[in-house]
Parts: C-alpha cells; structure tokens; sequence
C-alpha cells in the first residue's frame, strides 16, 4: 500500500471518528457531509486520468420544493467552503449549483460528481441515464437513492455516518473506487 493511500484510509477513519463524535451533539451538518464528499471523490481513481485541471462539482436541486432549493444552497456553501482547503488527485475543486430541468446535459457542463439534493424521487431515473452516458459519479442525499440507483450516499445511523455505495452504479458512471474506501463503505452491489 502507498503512502498516500495509507495516508487517505487514516485520514478518512479521523473524519469518521470526528463526524460520530460531532453528530451526538448535533445533526449531520453540511459542512461534515461536504468535507466527507470531498474525502469519497479522492478514492476515484479515475479522476487523475481524466486529464483535468480542476474537480468540478455540481450540486441539483428542485427549485419548486422548498427542502430541496435550502439542502442544495447549504451543499453548495458547504463544498465551496470545503474545496478552499481541501483538493481531489491533488486538483482544486470547484462547485456550481444548478436548478433541475430535463433537458440538463452533464456532458456539456464538464462536471465529475454531482450531488443530488432531496426532492428529485421522480427525476432519479433520469438523471442517473445522464450520469451514467457522461461518465459522472452521483453522490446522494440519501440511501433511497443509492438503492434506486444513485452512485454514492453519506446517511447517519445512529450517532455515526455511513458512507453507502452502489457499486454497480459507479462502475456504470466511470468511478474506479479503491478497494481500501470500499472496505470503510457499506457496498450495494
């Protein structure tokens, strides 16, 4: 094992062990939650293959369903705030957000991830064909949509956070997660 995977592995166990350790005393924040989506996307060993100067994130949400709109702009604060210390394959990382419509095309915006908000039950289907034609990792607001098809999910259970993974899915989508992060994950397969 590298150094700098054995370096992740530990750095990903302390953000767990930090998470638990928060969420007794509050929710699972978005900061923690974005900070951990930052920590999965260094797993993919796809990215440094891309050839990219930049990780680029895209956060969607229901504009119509108010839950939606907030979890989407608090996301996108969260990993805009997150990326200024953190990178992915030692690339900078920058985030957009973006309102959901059918005729989103993920190709086109250069996106390696997108993280999809609560409330888009009924555009799931849809939006995972588009992930999975642009070769772009889906992160879930919830293990709902992991099981419906959605790539990569971080719930609580309990007082700690789980990370799930559809792993059919990220290998649809182009993700190649390590071996190591998927022994840390609960893996649907």
């Amino acid at each position: 094992m590298t150094g700098t995977l054995l370096r992740n592995v530990f750095t990903t166990l302390g953000l767990f062990a930090m998470v638990s350790t928060h969420a007794r005393a509050a929710e699972f924040s978005a900061e923690q939650r974005a900070r951990l989506i930052l920590k999965v996307l260094a797993y993919d060993r796809s990215i440094p293959d891309r050839g990219l100067d930049k990780v680029k994130l895209l956060v969607l949400s229901r504009e119509s369903d108010p839950s939606s709109a907030l979890e989407g702009r608090e996301m996108t604060s969260a990993l805009t705030s997150a990326s200024t210390t953190m990178t992915v394959a030692g690339l900078p990382v920058e985030c957009a957000a973006a309102k959901y419509r059918d005729d989103l095309d993920l190709s086109e915006l250069g996106v390696v991830a997108i993280y999809l908000a609560s409330g888009l039950e009924e555009q799931l289907a849809l939006l995972t064909e588009k992930t999975r034609a642009a070769k772009v990792l889906s992160l879930a607001s919830g293990e709902e949509y992991v099981k419906a098809g959605a790539s990569v999910a971080i719930v609580m259970r309990g007082h700690r956070p789980v990370i799930i993974v559809n792993l059919t899915s990220a290998q649809k989508e182009g993700a190649s997660l390590d071996a190591q992060f998927l022994n840390l994950a609960e893996v649907i397969r």
